[in-house]
């Protein structure tokens, strides 16, 4: 686990591995996710990203979450134009923003990641959650 791992969540946690996606699990609550174990829940806890190599790539999840520690991302506000074409998974542009991860907003609500790249962003908004009509 990257040793920044515990830093982006407002929250002490547990984690564990799912695959190669790593799972945040608060411990305030863990007994109790623990406990519901053998009833074989579809999930438990936040998935905080994927593992690659000794990097970590964060979830669209995290950014959804309330466990998102304030300032753990640098952030950018898109415009609503912009903020559909993030969830169309379009390609955007984030001028300004550092380059690496950065939380992608609209009217301060977080929406996910986009990886900047300088030039150009790759956009981290899964497939699977994409807008399809226009």
């Amino acid at each position: 686990m990257p040793p920044e791992t515990a830093s982006v969540l407002a929250f002490t946690a547990s984690f564990s591995l799912r695959g190669d996606t790593l799972i945040a699990v608060p411990a305030a609550i863990e007994k109790e996710v623990q406990e519901l174990g053998s009833l074989h829940p579809m999930s438990t806890g936040v998935a905080i990203g994927t593992l690659k190599g000794d990097t970590l790539v964060p979830s669209a999840d995290l950014a959804l979450s309330t466990g998102l520690r304030a300032g753990a991302f640098p952030r950018f506000n898109l415009s609503e134009e912009e903020a559909v074409r993030f969830l169309r998974r379009d390609s955007i542009l984030t001028p300004g923003a550092p380059n690496g991860y950065v939380l992608v907003c609209f009217r301060d609500t977080p929406l996910g990641f986009v990886k900047n790249l300088g030039n150009r962003c790759n956009n981290l908004h899964p497939a699977s959650r994409r807008i399809l009509q226009r």
